[in-house]
């Protein structure tokens, strides 16, 4: 196995462990990144199928372990299998016509919205505006939509976003300017 430049990998312990068979081990490992990676499918796709899609992350890493080769960190690998799943998703949402990515279950938005009308019309003003947000990011294109939340919602570098996607830095670049480009145009109103 090929060892983790710059800095190393702080799980590459627990996934050799992992690797010989000590579920335990992988146990800490789901511990320390599951949500990191539940916060990121919830982002990428809608809250009804987010606690399943972050199980199977986990389940497909836990079968897949010994294909990691420890090019990358093992958060970063756990990612991938993350945003895979969430395109695997996007295709069958497709075909079904049930494209859809953004909405929030009802009674989560009735939540909300009975907690903005308690906090003032200021508070309400701030979730209407954050929520916009978070809508106008979920109707980006996937492809832009994936770049985005990796790198400026996540917090990942740009060589760890190439990683995950599997493309070089410069697309990821490309696709971030698109990102931008498109969310400045939609959300002109915002920004005086």
């Amino acid at each position: 196995m090929r060892k983790v430049k710059a800095g190393g990998d702080p799980d590459l312990d627990l996934v050799e462990k992992s690797r010989a068979g000590d579920t335990a081990a992988f146990d800490e490992l789901l511990s320390r990144h599951y949500r990191r990676t539940h916060a990121l499918i919830f982002r990428l796709t809608d809250a009804d199928r987010c606690d399943d899609m972050t199980q199977e992350t986990f389940l497909l890493a836990y079968r897949n372990i010994d294909r990691f080769r420890g090019e990358a960190k093992f958060s970063t690998w756990l990612t991938r299998i993350a945003v895979n799943l969430c395109r695997s998703e996007w295709r069958k949402r497709k075909r079904r016509r049930e494209n859809r990515l953004d909405d929030l279950p009802r009674e989560a938005m009735i939540e909300k919205a009975d907690a903005n009308r308690k906090n003032g019309a200021a508070a309400m003003m701030e979730a209407e505006k954050g929520e916009r947000i978070e809508r106008e990011i979920a109707s980006l294109p996937p492809k832009l939509r994936i770049a985005f939340t990796l790198r400026y919602v996540e917090g990942n570098s740009l060589g760890e976003v190439a990683a995950i996607l599997g493309c070089r830095e410069g697309t990821v670049r490309s696709r971030l300017f698109n990102a931008r480009q498109i969310l400045k145009v939609r959300l002109r109103d915002l920004v005086r």
